[in-house]
C-alpha cells in the first residue's frame, strides 16, 4: 500500500538502505561522494508487503572481520534512522525488522535479527535507501523505481543485489530470501536445493518447473501458504516423479490460487528436508 507521497529527486543509481530511530536528514550524497568497497552492504529489501506484513532490511558483512554496527542508520530519502548496537560477524546476513515473527516461515534458519524500535515507511514506489557509517559518510545507496522491475515486482517480492555492494536490483526470483543468501546468486553445486523457474510465475500463461536436490530417495513435495495451511501435494514417495516438478498454481482440488508467496517444502526418505518460497502473480480464477 502506498503510505505517503514524497517528493523523489534525482535518481541515483540503484543501492539499498532503511530503517530506526530519530535524526532527519534529508540530505543525500551525490554518486562520487559514496565510498565503494565498505564492509557492510545492502543486500536485499521488501517495500511492497501484503497488509499485515512487514518491510524489511537485509544487510551483510563481506570483510574477514566484525563490524560493530553502533552509530550506523539506514534510512530512507527523508530521514536517516539508528540501528541498534550490536556486532555483524565476517560473512553474516543480518535482517532488521521491527515485527520478524510475523513472517517468520520465509526467514532463513538462523538468521540474526535486529529489531529497531521504530520504523520509517518505504514507499511502494520511487524511493530509496540508505547505510551511513558512525561518521555520517554515506557507503550505500539504492534508488528504485516500481517500472524499472518490470512485471514481476508485485506484493511480497523483495529486491534482490545482483552483486555485493552492487548498484542493480532485480526482484527476487524466490520471493524473498531473507537472512540468507540472494535468490539470484544461485546455490552452490551439490548442495541440497530447490530450484525453481521462473519464479515469479503468471499460472495463467505458464507452469513453474520445480527441481529438487536431495540426496535420498521417496520424494514429499508440498506447497504451503504463510500461515502453514497445506494447498497441495505435488509429489508422495511412492509416485515415479523423479526430482522434477511441474506446478500449475492449483491446489490440491483444482482450485487456482491467488497471487502471493507460497513454501515448496521438500523432504525425502532419509530425512533431509529443503524448503524455497515460490511466488504467484496475477489474479487467482
Amino acid at each position: 500500500m502506498m503510505h505517503r507521497k514524497r517528493k523523489f529527486g534525482r535518481r541515483i543509481i540503484p543501492q539499498f538502505a532503511i530503517l530506526f530511530l530519530t535524526l532527519y536528514i534529508p540530505l543525500v550524497a551525490s554518486a562520487e561522494d559514496i565510498i565503494p568497497g565498505w564492509p557492510i552492504a545492502i543486500t536485499e529489501f521488501m517495500f511492497i508487503q501484503s497488509s499485515g506484513l512487514p518491510e524489511w532490511v537485509e544487510i551483510y558483512n563481506q570483510s574477514d572481520s566484525p563490524v560493530d554496527l553502533t552509530g550506523w542508520q539506514l534510512g530512507d530519502e527523508l530521514a536517516l534512522r539508528t540501528i541498534p548496537p550490536c556486532t555483524l560477524h565476517p560473512g553474516q546476513f543480518a535482517v532488521l525488522c521491527q515485527n520478524p515473527d510475523i513472517f517468520a516461515d520465509t526467514l532463513c534458519e538462523g538468521a540474526f535479527i535486529i529489531r529497531p524500535s521504530g520504523w520509517p515507511i518505504l514507499n511502494n514506489d520511487r524511493d530509496l535507501v540508505r547505510l551511513h557509517d558512525p561518521e555520517g559518510r554515506e557507503r550505500h545507496l539504492i534508488t528504485y523505481v516500481k517500472a524499472d522491475f518490470g512485471d514481476c515486482m508485485t506484493y511480497d517480492i523483495s529486491a534482490e543485489v545482483t552483486t555485493i555492494g552492487g548498484t542493480e536490483i532485480v526482484c527476487c526470483p524466490a520471493g524473498s530470501t531473507p537472512g540468507c543468501p540472494n535468490a539470484i546468486w544461485g546455490k552452490p553445486e551439490g548442495e541440497d536445493s530447490i530450484e525453481i523457474s521462473p519464479n515469479p510465475f503468471d499460472p495463467s500463461r505458464e507452469v513453474a518447473h520445480i527441481r529438487v536436490a536431495l540426496p535420498g530417495s521417496g520424494l514429499l513435495v508440498r506447497i504451503y501458504d504463510r500461515s502453514g495451511v497445506s494447498h497441495r501435494i505435488l509429489a508422495r514417495p511412492e509416485d515415479p516423479v523423479g526430482f522434477n516438478i511441474e506446478w500449475d498454481g492449483t491446489d490440491d482440488r483444482g482450485k487456482r490460487l491467488p497471487a502471493g508467496v507460497y513454501i515448496v517444502f521438500a523432504s525425502d526418505s532419509e530425512g533431509n528436508s529443503v524448503k524455497r518460497a515460490i511466488a504467484i502473480i496475477g489474479a487467482g480464477k
